[in-house]
């Protein structure tokens, strides 16, 4: 397999060359032959599996399926992304036909909702994907990532990858994908998708390390942070002089109440609409919280 062409750096989106042989290939569409059944998608509420006509076409789940060949498409997998091959879903297969397309999505469960929420508690989330070609359409079938404008129209044995996380490990609408709808001839795909744990659920979640726990409590003050200096520049903006000592008093309570030091420049302009001088402030936190 070649190192892979990179199409985008951040976020990562690589495309693989043979990631799959042509015997390889031949031996998936004889596994799955006479297996295929509607394309069904996770549903918001319930987080069933249920056909929908954002995703058209029919699949084949391979999981229930033993060959070698599947193992060793994971631990390859595994090999390429750096991650253990238990990681990776329960393979799977998707053919689409004429007019057949996956319409713009993301692969990451939203914990919002409740549906993929449930997924979330078997394996935790979805990190990278890979879409893996079998077969190409004759036209149409590309795989766009419409946010990166990029476009890709993958050959059999080739493997698009990509990140469904960012740097800060945040869920990314960056790499939100179509298939695009099948014009003339058939596609086959094999997506792969990459979980925090091991995929069958198998796994706890494990405890928060210090380091994780030290950039949340960041964030948590960074967010703060930000309150107390918003807060603070609309009690600055005051219509006239004798208004700026309570003022004053209405920043103290702010620096008290979020535990930070601020910092406030004053400016004076004279308001033509009723000749009064206003008082405004450029307000910037001048240090972290320190609790």
């Amino acid at each position: 397999m070649s190192d892979g062409k990179v199409l985008c750096e951040t976020p990562r989106v690589v495309l693989y060359d043979k990631f799959l042989s042509d015997g390889e290939i031949a031996r998936l569409l004889e596994l799955s032959k006479d297996l295929w059944k509607p394309t069904t998608v996770v549903e918001n509420t319930t987080g069933d599996s249920v056909v929908d006509g954002w995703r058209t076409g029919d699949l084949v789940y391979l999981n229930t399926i033993k060959d070698q060949l599947l193992d060793k498409i994971r631990e390859q997998t595994g090999a390429m992304l750096k991650v253990r091959p238990v990681q990776c879903e329960g393979l799977q297969l998707v053919r689409y036909g004429v007019g057949n397309q996956y319409k713009v999505h993301h692969d990451w469960f939203d914990p919002n909702l409740p549906g993929p929420a449930k997924s979330l508690l078997q394996g935790g989330q979805r990190i990278r994907s890979a879409v893996v070609c079998l077969q190409a359409a004759e036209e149409g079938g590309e795989t766009e990532f419409p946010n990166l404008m990029i476009k890709v129209k993958l050959e059999p044995g080739q493997a698009v990858v990509f990140e469904n996380l960012d740097h800060e490990y945040k869920t990314t609408t960056l790499t939100d994908h179509a298939g695009l709808p099948v014009i003339k001839g058939e596609k086959i795909i094999m997506p792969i998708w990459i979980r925090e744990r091991a995929a069958d659920g198998s796994e706890e979640a494990p405890a928060l390390t210090v380091k994780q726990i030290a950039q949340q409590k960041i964030a948590e003050a960074k967010a703060k942070a930000k309150q107390a200096a918003d807060e603070a520049e609309r009690a600055m903006e005051v219509e006239a002089e004798h208004r700026v000592a309570q003022c004053a008093v209405e920043i103290s309570k702010i620096c008290e109440k979020y535990n930070c030091r601020l910092w406030a420049q004053p400016h004076t302009e004279l308001n033509p609409q009723n000749g009064m001088l206003r008082m405004y402030a450029t307000v910037e936190v001048n240090s972290m919280p320190e609790k």
